[in-house]
């Protein structure tokens, strides 16, 4: 719960302003609830631009494209020179399945590199950012065709076992998300296996998805054979971009690092 209270409270920096907003990203007929839609950022000069797709948390149940994290994440990209897509997605029990946002993930990723020229954005250099359950849906898309046209990856305290969620409120999301039915499908540790890079990040204090949980999608990756690069922060609790300090600080700054290694610099 700390980490949907800490949402709370003004911004303690001046966001950068998107420059097209609530543009639709899927088919018409998904759209008859709450519908998807993308505000996009462009940092100064013409381009190409490396793009950058953020997919927000929030438990599949709440949770927006402009939310806290999502602008300070926004602001940090385009001063360092990205092109980023904020998008929104289908959540349960607003329009939502369980886990249909995965494929409003997947969509959004399409329309990104469908629109590299509207925008400025190099198709050669794009890459994906998610948080939390934002996160699960983006790595679980990037899965699905397409997905290895993205250069990078980068997840934020990310659920990737939905059987072992911690404390009541992740029983609760388990029972809701599982519904009886099995976890491995829908559960990033069992399927991300394509070969783009990615970069996790998680706390030591996170209550909600234990810090292990990065550990085994690491150890599954690298069994594997495909990359991946793990950063976990001491005394960090989930959703440590909510809050500013240290962490929110240090987690900017490595997802920052983790996009310039995999998508060259961006100025």
């Amino acid at each position: 719960m700390d980490a949907l209270s800490s949402l709370r409270g003004p911004l303690e920096f001046e966001p950068a302003a998107p420059a097209h907003v609530g543009l639709p990203y899927a088919p018409r007929e998904r759209r008859r609830y709450s519908a998807p839609r993308a505000d996009v950022f462009l940092p100064e000069g013409s381009g190409p631009h490396p793009g950058v797709l953020l997919v927000h948390g929030g438990g599949f149940l709440i949770g927006s494209r402009d939310m806290k994290p999502m602008q300070r994440l926004t602001t940090a990209l385009v001063d360092a020179g990205y092109a980023v897509a904020s998008i929104d997605y289908r959540k349960i029990f607003r329009g939502g399945s369980r886990l249909g946002g995965v494929e409003d993930a997947h969509a959004a990723m399409e329309w990104w590199f469908d629109q590299a020229p509207r925008f400025g954005v190099d198709p050669r250099r794009i890459g994906t950012v998610g948080l939390s359950a934002g996160a699960t849906l983006m790595l679980l898309a990037s899965e699905r065709p397409g997905g290895t046209r993205l250069a990078s990856r980068v997840s934020l305290f990310g659920l990737y076992d939905l059987d072992n969620l911690g404390g009541p409120l992740g029983r609760g999301l388990r029972a809701l998300l599982l519904r009886g039915g099995d976890a491995r499908p829908v559960s990033p540790r069992w399927v991300v296996r394509n070969e783009v890079p990615l970069t996790l990040l998680h706390g030591t204090e996170d209550a909600l998805v234990p810090v292990e949980q990065a550990h085994q999608l690491a150890l599954a990756r690298r069994a594997a054979g495909v990359p991946v690069e793990v950063h976990i922060l001491d005394g960090a609790p989930h959703g440590f971009l909510n809050v500013a300090g240290e962490h929110a600080d240090r987690g900017v700054s490595l997802v920052l690092e983790a996009l310039e290694r995999d998508l060259g610099p961006a100025a």
